[in-house]
C-alpha cells in the first residue's frame, strides 16, 4: 500500500491502514480530531491476500505523520523503516 498523496482529517475517527505486504507512507498525515486515531499494520492478511511474512512500514520522502495534541491513538504492528 502506498500513501502517496497529503492525507488529513478533522474528525474523532481513526484511520486504519492494512496491507498483505509493505504500507509505505510518502507524504504527510495529520489529524487534528481530539480523538483521532491511526492504525499501520503490514504484512497482515486482508481479504483473499494473505500476509507476505516480509511487510514491513516505510516512512519515506521525508514524510511525517502528525496526530492532534490532546489524544494520540496510533499503533502498528510494525516499528517505521525511515529511508
Amino acid at each position: 500500500m502506498n500513501v502517496n498523496d497529503t492525507v488529513s482529517w478533522s474528525a474523532d475517527t481513526t484511520l486504519t491502514l492494512i496491507a498483505s505486504n509493505n504500507v509505505n507512507i510518502n507524504a504527510n498525515i495529520t489529524a487534528t480530531g481530539n480523538l483521532a486515531g491511526l492504525v499501520i499494520n503490514p504484512n497482515t492478511a486482508n481479504g483473499a491476500d494473505t500476509a507476505s511474512g516480509v511487510g514491513v512500514f516505510n516512512l519515506n520522502n521525508h514524510a511525517s505523520v502528525t496526530l492532534s495534541e490532546r489524544v494520540r491513538a496510533y499503533s502498528s504492528r510494525a516499528m517505521p523503516t525511515p529511508s
